[in-house]
């Protein structure tokens, strides 16, 4: 929600710095965070598509750095706003 309102500082994916959530924002991002439940919830990672695998290697590894983080927010703005 940070990077949706205010665009957070180098974080160079599309859709931050609105200024103001909207109710279409809400419920894409209820929907992005669905599907990415249903994701991490495959019992054969490696059957996934790549971008999806390496959204559940970033959110099962190392969540406290850059990296991972950039991954995960980029892959749930790719399936809220696009």
């Amino acid at each position: 929600m940070a990077h949706r309102v205010y665009g957070l500082p180098g974080v160079n994916i599309p859709g931050g710095g609105k200024k103001k959530v909207s109710p279409a924002d809400i419920v894409g991002l209820r929907e992005a965070a669905i599907q990415l439940s249903e994701i991490l919830a495959v019992d054969d990672p490696e059957s996934l598509k790549k971008a999806d695998l390496a959204f559940v290697n970033a959110s099962t590894s190392q969540t406290d750095n850059v990296g991972p983080r950039t991954v995960r927010l980029k892959k749930l703005f790719t399936l809220a706003f696009e």
